[in-house]
């Protein structure tokens, strides 16, 4: 799921990702899930920490209200910026970098 700049909302399109999540997770009842908070290198380290924190634990709320997905099987995790995937001072591929990943645990 991805975010925009400063942002920690979720999206059409991020919440069309969350319906498909949710759909997988209902198939697996077993699967339980790190909910990984990213965020690019734009602003402080301590803001983009706080950052990936709110956007992971608004995900993490969204599966079970939403979704009806047991927030039990959820775990949240933040990294800030510690963590891209694209090049950060691209403009371009930076925005990569504001996510929201799943990784199972």
């Amino acid at each position: 799921v991805r975010f925009g700049l400063g942002k920690a909302r979720i999206d059409s399109v991020g919440r069309a990702q969350l319906r498909s999540l949710a759909q997988l997770l209902r198939r697996h009842p077993r699967l339980r899930l790190y909910v990984d908070g990213h965020t690019d290198r734009v602003g402080s380290a301590a803001f983009n920490l706080q950052l990936s924190a709110q956007r992971a634990q608004l995900v993490r709320t969204y599966l079970p209200t939403r979704l009806g997905i047991a927030a039990t099987r959820l775990r949240v995790r933040s990294y800030g910026e510690r963590r891209p995937v694209a090049d950060d001072t691209n403009p371009d591929t930076r925005g990569l970098n504001r996510r929201v990943e799943f990784l199972p645990r």
